[in-house]
């Protein structure tokens, strides 16, 4: 992916704009996946790929696995660290690295949990064959991703106020919505996983509650995503005020709750 480094850079730097924004929200639906698949990871080292604010990682710890948080923006993964002491008075182990060349030994990991991150990456397969190495053999992962559907009208909404405010789309974001396809429909998450050498694969399809619904929660889950906060954050305290009274206002009273289709993959690695 031509702007890997681009993304990284731009996840580098909203770590806390994240966990205060659209963190929440993962969380819930990671804990939503993880308490349908809890006998997988208890007991288990398990490896966080892609790990962000390390949502999963704690649902993880809290279904009694043992996670260690990867990312590949350094930011992420010290936010990641500060909000697992902070909510969990207990250390999160993390590391910085690619999901295409995970730094750790082969059958290091009895399971592996991709939240939302498999659709980030150029090459979800070679990530998939990196993860069928790492595990143990029997092992499993779980992969999480987003369904394919018609966008939820506060992204648009959102996005058109902030370019009132002078926000264009960085090239990374349109590349990276191109490689969602990849992951975004049973079928594909079947190919991707039998590409990788996987077997024994599932997918099952949810609609997980976000949490996100007033438009309170809408505004802050959108301007807490990677290619806005960095804008957000650049403005004047007094412009910030006026884009997040906009954007509320243009969502209006009542707006539509996020309640997205969540695609759960369970597989595992040969015996």
């Amino acid at each position: 992916m031509a702007g890997l480094a681009a993304v990284r850079d731009s996840y580098r730097g909203v770590g806390a704009a994240w966990s205060s924004g659209p963190a929440d929200a993962y969380e819930r639906m990671a804990a939503s996946t993880v308490a349908r698949l809890w006998p997988l990871v208890r007991g288990q080292l398990v490896l966080d790929l892609g790990a962000g604010t390390g949502a999963a990682s704690r649902c993880v710890a809290r279904a009694g696995g043992r996670p260690v948080a990867l990312d590949v923006a350094h930011g992420m993964v010290l936010q990641a660290r500060c909000d697992h002491l902070r909510l969990r008075d207990s250390h999160l182990p993390c590391s910085v690295g690619e999901g295409e060349r995970l730094p750790f030994r082969g059958g290091s990991f009895g399971a592996v949990i991709a939240a939302f991150s498999l659709s980030h990456l150029a090459r979800p397969v070679v990530a998939l064959q990196e993860v069928r190495r790492v595990l143990q053999p029997a092992g499993h992962v779980i992969s999480i991703s987003f369904g394919a559907e018609p966008a939820h009208p506060a992204k648009d909404h959102v996005d058109r106020v902030a370019e009132r405010f002078g926000f264009r789309y960085p090239h990374w974001y349109t590349e990276l919505k191109h490689l969602q396809t990849a992951v975004d429909t049973p079928v594909a998450l079947h190919a991707l996983a039998s590409a990788a050498g996987l077997v024994a694969t599932r997918v099952d399809a949810i609609r997980p509650d976000t949490g996100v619904s007033t438009p309170d929660d809408l505004v802050r889950w959108r301007l807490g995503m990677a290619h806005l906060a960095p804008f957000v954050a650049q403005l004047p305290a007094a412009q910030q005020a006026q884009l997040i009274r906009e954007a509320r206002e243009a969502l209006g009273p009542a707006p539509q709750p996020w309640t997205p289709t969540v695609l759960i993959l369970v597989s595992r690695a040969p015996a």
